[in-house]
């Protein structure tokens, strides 16, 4: 495993509604990424993910990573990945 595919790590929330409502849009953007840690939280009724994508900027070493939303093209049946401001 090369250091660039261990830095390109983000976060981002999946809404539980869409993991219980919409299986097909969800597996569109479980696809782009490799989970590395998940968490359900309850107050903000969410999954909190961890993950690797291709997508996501390199990261310096040590840095936290950064939040993402997910941008789906229904049409084309894809996934781009945005970074949060900070």
């Amino acid at each position: 495993m090369g250091e660039t595919f261990e830095r390109r790590i983000g976060r981002f929330e999946i809404p539980t509604e869409l993991v219980e409502e919409n299986a097909e849009e969800l597996l569109t953007v479980m696809a782009t990424v490799v989970v590395l840690r998940c968490e359900h939280r309850f107050a903000t009724k969410a999954f909190l993910y961890e993950a690797w994508s291709p997508q996501f900027d390199v990261l310096d070493a040590g840095a936290e990573p950064p939040e993402y939303d997910a941008v789906i093209d229904a049409d084309a049946g894809s996934v781009t990945w945005q970074r949060k401001a900070a």
